[in-house]
């Protein structure tokens, strides 16, 4: 959950939709909840994820708010922080979004 990682991602999402292209993330990053929460926060919308993670992943995004979440995420992408796992989980816990 680097912040220089996400703006990089960020960037991506913001020129794909500029060229009407999708993007898609493929990995272990997007099965879990809390990093899943930060994906979407940065505009992906679509993530693989192996079939045990689908349930937990999901039930996140349908209590989450994401224009409330790029708000807040918005100013971390830029912050100097290692990770933003901890003002992520502290958003979700607020939020009261479900991980």
């Amino acid at each position: 959950m680097s912040p220089s990682a996400l703006l990089v991602m960020r960037a991506i999402v913001e020129a794909a939709e500029r060229h009407k292209k999708p993007v898609t993330l493929c990995g272990e990053l997007g099965g879990r909840p809390l990093e899943a929460m930060g994906l979407v926060g940065v505009g992906l919308t679509s993530i693989s994820m192996v079939p045990s993670a689908i349930g937990p992943v999901k039930a996140m995004i349908m209590s989450l708010d994401r224009a409330k979440l790029w708000s807040f995420m918005e100013p971390l992408l830029r912050s100097p922080a290692h990770s933003i796992r901890g003002d992520l989980l502290e958003f979700a816990q607020r939020q009261g979004v479900t991980l």
